[in-house]
């Protein structure tokens, strides 16, 4: 995914009622025929909230990942076909 980077500034109103402040970083996406304009803090909270529905509550995938590389380090080959562990 390419990301672009541009500066506009919503209408005051707009800001306001979106809980925006002069500076702040949003995210733009497109659904559908329309523009997404949401806060970073809330884009993130939106795609944690998809994980947790996905995966479980109290699920940490990181976690998940580091024991599955570190069993894998433990048991690679090394030169001359043993095996390490």
């Amino acid at each position: 995914m390419r990301a672009h980077t541009a500066a506009t500034k919503p209408p005051a109103e707009h800001q306001r009622v979106l809980g925006f402040s002069e500076g702040d970083e949003v995210i733009v996406g497109i659904e559908g025929r329309a523009l997404r304009i949401e806060s970073r803090d809330e884009a993130v909270r939106r795609v944690q909230q998809k994980v947790r529905e996905r995966f479980g509550e109290g699920r940490s995938l990181s976690e998940e990942l580091i024991a599955e590389r570190r069993e894998e380090a433990r048991t690679e080959e090394l030169p001359g076909g043993r095996v390490r562990g």
